[in-house]
């Protein structure tokens, strides 16, 4: 019954926290992987998932091996398509049965252990869990999804494996062989799921162990289906992807690991203080052993030594401050990752965190209801701070106006933010936008702000600079098709056919299925008097495009010119029956009675 009252409670609170979230839009890498990404959009390809990468994103540089994730991607689309509200209602859910584990979880490892009240513990845990600011990074960016799955099965896996340590029920034994297999779940949703080993040891050497050590060996081969599970996963990780690490960054694990090291400290500042969350903190990498450093270095090494020290008088306590510590520990330690800092990291380790904190104010306050004040004070100021916080995740305007406010220097949050502001229209403030993501690094992101560059010039009518835009585009992505043909329509509008005529052919060349970029090629041919060219372009463009009313009506006339009068009245007539509104029958109406002249 207590724990039916506790999910209440933590179902109700969470909801309060997120009730503004449902409709909130697609952000960052959710377009790649959703809205672009048409291979979530057939169930068929579900199995495809698990047999390879190459399916889990439209961008190449956000593909990994993730199958559960895209899977789970691919059955919110076959609900509501690109209409995010199924995405975040299971994002809700799936954070929800997160917070109760962490409740279940706490309840095993806490009981006959503390001289307290394990069920306040761990029901305060829980709800802090729910609620924290910090999370919404993982919940309400649909693509957070990742650390909820990984952190559902860790947390699923570690409850088995416990209540099978502990014994007691007729159950253990389907536990024993259940929690194996949840960890693999779990690093089929997210490779940090690793941390669930050193999560498995702790209990054993801190909680378990202690006073059955003539049984080690026997205890010890329980660890074997363990390792098994993680043995297959990174054989087939490397069938399917051919690696087992994350991409190059082009920057060593020692620089790496010193910026964590700073970058770990924050994140117990954002525990205590949850306040200027940001989505892209663009935290400088540090370059040499200085004293920011050498603090952070130092800090962490205390905080180990007084976990070492305590592990025999609160060995409950140094099992969630080493929680938080391991489970940071695959994604801020020495495997190198491009983003230093990200709130979602935090998902996971935030529980032994925040269980240790809870343990230690109970045992320092001791009347019940200055605790239970102290508990209902945080839960509602964390619950409005979480409300609040949504509300900037509710579309790209709002996230990356606030991310370009606290980090100034963010060529990322400048470049998303004036898409954002191209997407609605606002073309000037996206130009400035775009423009300040060129001043603060002219070569990156593969032509992509030159590109919108030129789109916002183009919607301002400044022709040249857009071709100037486009042509920086292309230098740096010479394969960009979008760029090719948008900068081949600049140059027919300001009469540059020969420059016009260059880049359509190379793009026609390096796509020649791609009907537009034949029909403007064809364009270009035509106002050079290259009346055969352009007729070929024309009758090419047609075979992938046979039912598009310019390409049919283009092709009429185009035969008129060559003198194929047959070929052109057939074409009009066919037009004709393509016309999408009056004004195009109109035009193929005229065309037809010029004809018949």
């Amino acid at each position: 019954m207590k724990t039916v009252y506790a999910a209440l409670i933590i179902l109700a609170l969470s909801l309060a926290a997120y009730s503004n979230t449902f409709k909130a839009s697609f952000h960052f890498d959710d377009n790649a992987q959703i809205p672009y990404n048409e291979n979530i959009r057939d169930l068929g390809n579900l199995p495809m998932f698990f047999q390879g990468a190459e399916l889990s994103s439209y961008d190449e540089r956000c593909r990994g091996y993730r199958p559960l994730l895209y899977s789970s991607f691919a059955l919110n689309y076959a609900i509501s398509a690109n209409d995010t509200w199924s995405y975040h209602v299971l994002n809700f859910v799936l954070h929800f049965l997160n917070s109760l584990m962490v409740f279940l979880v706490l309840s095993v490892v806490l009981k006959n252990r503390i001289k307290g009240d394990p069920f306040a513990v761990s029901l305060i845990t829980a709800l802090v869990f729910a609620v924290h600011p910090i999370q919404t990074d993982a919940v309400t960016y649909i693509s957070g999804r990742s650390a909820l799955l990984s952190a559902f099965f860790c947390l699923s896996s570690l409850l088995c494996y416990m209540l099978f340590r502990e014994g007691g029920s007729k159950a253990k034994y389907a536990y024993a062989a259940l929690s194996p297999v949840l960890f693999f779940l779990g690093l089929m949703s997210k490779e940090t799921a690793v941390a669930l080993l050193g999560l498995v040891l702790l209990y054993d050497t801190l909680l378990f162990l202690p006073g059955r050590r003539p049984g080690l060996p026997k205890h010890a081969l329980y660890y074997l289906p363990f390792m098994g599970s993680l043995l297959a996963f990174l054989v087939i990780r490397k069938a399917v992807q051919g690696f087992a690490t994350v991409p190059g960054t082009g920057f060593g694990v020692g620089q790496y690991m010193m910026s964590e090291a700073g970058v770990s400290l924050m994140y117990v500042r954002l525990m205590f203080l949850p306040f200027n969350l940001n989505a892209d903190y663009n935290l400088p990498l540090a370059q040499s052993v200085d004293a920011p450093v050498v603090t952070s270095v130092c800090a962490l090494a205390a905080f180990l030594f007084l976990l070492f020290r305590m592990r025999e008088s609160n060995p409950v306590a140094v099992f969630f401050g080493a929680w938080f510590l391991l489970a940071l520990a695959p994604e801020s330690s020495f495997i190198p990752i491009a983003d230093t800092a990200v709130e979602y990291r935090m998902y996971l380790p935030s529980t032994g965190f925040i269980a240790a904190v809870a343990l230690a104010l109970s045992g320092l306050v001791t009347a019940p209801r200055v605790r239970k004040a102290a508990v209902v004070m945080v839960c509602i100021i964390f619950t409005s701070l979480t409300f609040i916080r949504n509300a900037v995740w509710a579309d790209e305007l709002s996230l990356w106006g606030d991310t370009v406010k606290k980090s100034p220097y963010s060529q990322r949050a400048h470049l998303n933010l004036g898409c954002a502001m191209l997407a609605a229209g606002r073309y000037k403030d996206a130009g400035r936008e775009l423009e300040g993501a060129v001043d603060i690094a002219p070569y990156n992101y593969n032509g992509l702000i030159y590109f919108n560059l030129g789109v916002c010039y183009t919607k301002l009518n400044e022709t040249d600079q857009a071709i100037r835009a486009f042509e920086s585009s292309l230098e740096l992505d010479p394969g960009d098709m979008d760029a090719m043909m948008k900068l081949g329509e600049l140059y027919i509008v300001k009469e540059d056919y020969g420059n016009a005529v260059t880049v359509l052919s190379k793009a026609a060349h390096l796509r020649p299925e791609y009907a537009p970029v034949r029909y403007s090629l064809a364009r270009a041919y035509e106002s050079t008097g290259r009346l055969k060219e352009a007729l070929a372009e024309l009758e090419g463009a047609y075979r992938y495009a046979p039912a598009d009313f310019g390409i049919v009506y283009g092709l009429a006339v185009m035969y008129d010119e060559n003198g194929l009068k047959a070929d052109a009245l057939s074409m009009a007539n066919m037009a004709r029956g393509l016309a999408q509104d009056s004004s195009q029958q109109q035009m193929a109406d005229n065309f037809i009675f010029g004809l018949g002249k």
